[in-house]
């Protein structure tokens, strides 16, 4: 009798194994969407900050620093430096340095309407 409650869970093991190695990329999906589901309500998004200390930091970081002639620079010569690493075929570089020099030049509208997640 043991023997065979042994084979049948044997056989039940072996089973699943093969369904989840068949289907593990609908798997990882389904299992991805219900855990970015499952946190979705408890999410807030903020905005810049409205007074107060965070506001003087906000203001010299974002707006002064990162929105003015420093962050324009800067995005400028990542963008440049994209094209660069484009032209000598280095895709992967040259997506990460137009990418981020976007969002150097950007980041105040970034900051704003993106928000950030709070769990």
């Amino acid at each position: 009798m043991i023997d065979k409650i042994k084979t049948v869970v044997k056989n039940s093991v072996t089973a699943i194994n093969a369904f989840i190695n068949e289907h593990r990329n609908a798997l990882t999906g389904f299992c991805t969407v219900i855990f970015m589901l499952s946190g979705a309500a408890a999410a807030q998004a903020i905005t810049a900050p409205s007074g107060g200390f965070a506001q003087d930091i906000y203001d010299i970081g974002v707006t002064q620093i990162m929105g003015g002639p420093i962050g324009f620079t800067i995005g400028a010569g990542c963008m440049a430096l994209g094209g660069f690493a484009a032209v000598k075929q280095q895709i992967p570089m040259a997506v990460g340095s137009v990418l981020g020099g976007a969002a150097i030049m950007k980041c105040d509208s970034l900051v704003t309407s993106l928000g950030m997640l709070l769990g």
